[in-house]
């Protein structure tokens, strides 16, 4: 894992480990199951290519990655007791296209964030469906919605 966090802080990438206080905050879930993960090191990309030289490091190390949107996964889906917890809340940025009629949003989106960027985004009889908390991750809502590993 040493070498690991090494190369991701030579790429430039975000890396909290424990004894960092943003580490603890990073890793803080409001489900009492998961308080005492702690994951080896918390990623934070800011781009594609964080994910990717992050998923391609991990890999050649034989390392496990828990990805991390939001943290909303009463299940723990995204808590990491060891190894790599890649959080994602960094990549947030959302863009409506009107002209193509496409709304782009990057992996660590909220819906707030994106129904606020929609609202403001000057549209008219457009509307995306997704989830009514403000605070919940996009990617994880979408990846339960089209796993089918919603609750029932």
């Amino acid at each position: 894992m040493e070498n690991a966090i090494k190369f991701f802080k030579s790429e430039t990438i975000p890396v909290l480990e424990p004894g960092q206080s943003d580490y603890d905050r990073a890793i803080a879930t409001s489900n009492l199951l998961f308080r005492f993960s702690r994951p080896d090191c918390v990623v934070q990309p800011e781009t594609a290519a964080h994910v990717q030289a992050i998923v391609k490091e991990a890999r050649s190390r034989k390392l496990k990655i828990t990805i991390k949107c939001n943290g909303h996964s009463y299940a723990g889906h995204s808590t990491a007791f060891n190894g790599i917890s890649l959080d994602l809340r960094k990549m947030r940025k959302a863009e409506l296209d009107m002209k193509s009629k496409t709304v782009t949003i990057n992996a660590g989106c909220q819906w707030g964030h994106v129904y606020e960027t929609l609202i403001n985004g000057g549209h008219n009889g457009f509307i995306i469906n997704g989830g009514r908390c403000p605070t919940v991750g996009v990617s994880g809502f979408m990846l339960e919605s089209v796993s089918g590993n919603r609750p029932k």
